[in-house]
């Protein structure tokens, strides 16, 4: 008898702490609740942001547990072997990632690139994370009293920094962003405490000192550049507001021949692009990663190239980014 006392109150004691689980929960979805980042909770909907989604971030390691991600994964290793066995590529890796619940893909994702300008948005980043303590640091000024030789640059500018003329620190964030200006980037990285640019590469898993001591050429993987994105998407290393901030900035970039080149011109995609050219001038690499903003079909993809001309690149990276995104459309 006494067995049976304990055992129903054991049950009713459950039953106790699911309700109030239950009312906890409907008590937080209902109440406007400004400091509810913390939390990270799946069921949380941010509906204040366009770009970003704050919402736990679910690692699912095992992508063939999801066959539309297998069949896609094998479309387009059978895509990459077609352009190397055409010769117009030497090499690719690809990372994808479903934003809405997490399961991904990789081919060749550990595999190592030399990053070139997709390494800036490390420096946004660092300055965001700043002044999330003191917004007055984007508008500090610094005048150009130089000028800059654009025709080193692989891809120029369509908008450059003047002689003579002073820009806030904001105005040439979004110069190095959306332009890729490198003249931008140099005196933006000279202009920072690189503790602070190390805070970045630490917060997010890679090792800065690899990449900036490093003597080899290929130092970033396609998996590791697309945390930058992850974290962003997630506001899990800036504040909400400069999350957004940095990703409507990736948003406005003037790159379109990478994965935006075959793609509705009306879909928004928050990307950054980065070409190199060994030093012996014989291989060309041509990256580009970002967010397609599907309606409710967010995903992350990041595509590195290697080849012996930039123009069949800039196909690759194009003719794989339509296949995926003709792929996430037509899924239910």
């Amino acid at each position: 008898m006494i067995y049976n006392k304990n055992k129903i109150l054991f049950i009713v004691f459950c039953l106790i702490f699911f309700c109030l689980g239950i009312l906890t929960k409907y008590y937080f979805l209902t109440q406007n609740i400004t400091d509810f980042s913390e939390l990270r909770r799946s069921d949380v909907v941010n509906r204040e942001f366009k770009y970003i989604n704050p919402l736990l971030e679910c690692e699912q390691t095992n992508f063939h547990l999801n066959k539309n991600l297998s069949d896609l994964k094998s479309k387009i290793q059978e895509k990459i072997n077609k352009e190397r066995g055409d010769k117009k590529i030497n090499f690719a890796a690809v990372y994808f990632r479903d934003l809405n619940n997490g399961p991904w893909f990789g081919i060749n994702e550990k595999s190592y690139f030399a990053p070139a300008s997709i390494l800036k948005i490390p420096v946004m980043l660092a300055y965001f994370y700043a002044a999330q303590k003191d917004s007055n640091i984007l508008q500090q000024t610094m005048t150009i009293e130089e000028e800059y030789d654009y025709s080193v640059q692989g891809t120029i500018p369509d908008l450059m920094l003047e002689k003579n003329y002073t820009y806030t620190i904001e105005e040439l964030i979004e110069r190095m962003i959306i332009y890729s200006d490198n003249y931008a980037y140099a005196l933006l990285l000279n202009n920072i405490d690189i503790n602070n640019i190390i805070h970045v590469y630490d917060s997010i898993g890679i090792d800065y000192k690899a990449i900036n001591d490093s003597l080899n050429f290929n130092v970033l993987s396609v998996k590791d550049y697309s945390a930058f994105f992850r974290v962003l998407f997630n506001s899990s290393y800036l504040d909400r507001e400069y999350s957004e901030k940095a990703l409507s900035i990736l948003a406005k970039s003037q790159f379109f021949n990478g994965i935006k080149k075959e793609l509705p011109i009306n879909l928004d995609i928050a990307n950054k692009f980065g070409e190199t050219i060994s030093t012996d001038l014989k291989e060309f690499q041509l990256h580009d990663c970002g967010i397609v903003y599907i309606p409710k079909k967010p995903y992350l993809l990041c595509i590195m190239t290697r080849g012996d001309k930039r123009e069949n690149l800039t196909k690759t990276i194009s003719s794989i980014s339509k296949i995926i995104y003709e792929y996430v459309v037509a899924i239910d």
